[in-house]
């Protein structure tokens, strides 16, 4: 006979609450992690489409929005942290606790595996030494990997204080880009609303679709979340 989600809640494991987390460390993992590849790589991305790709990131906006309302009600429900492994195993069991937790995992190691290669990119055009051949952009990408990791290792709150530091280091010179649209740029630059002549709802849904990579990494603040 299956258990309640009350007696299965308190019989979960003993992961407790995270000591030390505050508002900030939480809001740089959600926001750290979002502002990554995804948001400096879009704009030439969706730059063939047009002007609509506004449209797209409004949709996905209003989706990331919903999504982070629903994360924070789960959140506030539980005293452990655990995230959407925790969320599940309450409602369905085990099964799919483990199910839904290491399927998460897994696309977090894909996720990494992105970004590191796209930080590797990067590198190499501030230091072309790095970006030299393909191994040593292989060596920058597993480099920053294990110096990550090492972080984590280490603690989860000194993590989010690393985090907490470079999502400013990262918000700041998006802002300075905003602002220099603003007030440096001109309205001859807004490209043409749908150059490819698609239809609307198909261009709606294509811009979606690559925007919403931007947003990936909304949840990570319920992992830790207590």
């Amino acid at each position: 006979m299956n258990q309640p989600a009350e007696q299965l809640s308190d019989a979960s494991s003993d992961a407790g609450p995270v000591a030390g987390f505050g508002f900030w460390k939480c809001w740089s993992l959600s926001v750290g992690v979002m502002i990554g590849s995804g948001v400096f790589l879009l704009p030439a991305v969706l730059a063939p489409y047009g002007s609509i790709s506004f449209l797209g990131w409004i949709v996905t906006s209003i989706g990331a929005i919903l999504i982070a309302l629903v994360l924070g009600r789960l959140a506030g429900r539980t005293d452990r942290s655990g995230g959407f492994y925790v969320y599940t195993r309450d409602a369905f069991g085990d099964l799919a606790g483990f199910i839904v937790g290491w399927s998460y995992w897994l696309s977090i190691l894909f996720a990494v595996a992105a970004v590191s290669v796209a930080f590797a990119g990067y590198a190499g055009a501030v230091i072309p030494a790095l970006g030299a051949n393909k191994i040593t952009q292989a060596l920058v990408a597993t480099s920053i990997i294990w110096i990550l990791t090492g972080v984590n290792i280490k603690g989860v709150s000194e993590a989010a204080s690393v985090q907490l530091v470079t999502t400013i280091l990262k918000i700041i010179p998006l802002l300075v880009i905003i602002a220099l649209g603003f007030f440096a740029g001109t309205p001859d630059n807004i490209p043409p609303f749908n150059p490819q002549a698609l239809p609307v709802g198909e261009a709606l849904a294509t811009t979606a679709l690559l925007t919403m990579w931007a947003f990936i990494g909304i949840e990570a603040g319920v992992v830790p979340a207590a």
